[in-house]
């Protein structure tokens, strides 16, 4: 193999993460930084979103991730600032496309001790997260003990609009005693084929 091959795959290679990323990891640390500037509605929030910015920059410069570098997004899914822990979880579920060790932190953070934790990751659940991280977050989201984070289940199954997610909604129907769980639960179960266009 000549090492112009090896450049081409290693094109490839790098194409096709970025394309698992998504854009808020391709864009300069100045555009990220007017995006979240948008959000930021305080100095704490400021700081706490450009050190996140600082640590995707350093990412996918480097094409590297380690423990450190994910520090700034721990911080930020434990914020009470929604435009904070809701860049941090988006991004460390586009992180898990592309690296192991940030699957393994969104399954340490959806057993985190506060129910808040867990529910903010599952809010950033989108069509970025890779399945069979999804399926892992869903089975131990959907027997939690907060019922908050129970119910956000059966939001995340409508808003993916995926067949197969329905039987964890179908199983915990059976067994769950909290009204307001099973109404989101019934209401996606019995609408789940309705107003889609």
């Amino acid at each position: 193999m000549n090492a112009r091959t090896l450049g081409e795959i290693y094109a490839n290679e790098r194409r096709n993460q970025v394309s698992k990323l998504g854009t808020p990891f391709t864009y300069s640390k100045e555009q990220q930084m007017r995006h979240v500037k948008f959000l930021e509605q305080g100095i704490k929030q400021q700081v706490l979103l450009e050190s996140i910015v600082d640590a995707s920059v350093k990412i996918y410069e480097r094409d590297a991730i380690s423990e450190e570098d994910l520090e700034p997004f721990v911080i930020g899914i434990n914020s009470n600032y929604v435009s904070v822990w809701g860049i941090s979880g988006d991004r460390i579920l586009r992180l898990s496309n592309v690296y192991d060790l940030a699957s393994q932190l969104a399954l340490k953070l959806i057993e985190d001790k506060s129910a808040t934790v867990r529910f903010n990751l599952l809010a950033c659940i989108d069509r970025y997260v890779n399945r069979e991280l999804l399926i892992k977050l869903l089975e131990r989201s959907v027997n939690d003990k907060s019922p908050k984070v129970r119910a956000k289940v059966a939001d995340i199954v409508w808003r993916m609009h995926d067949e197969s997610l329905l039987q964890f909604l179908i199983k915990r129907r059976e067994t769950e005693l909290d009204d307001k769980v099973l109404s989101a639960i019934s209401f996606t179960l019995d609408n789940f084929n309705k107003y889609r266009g």
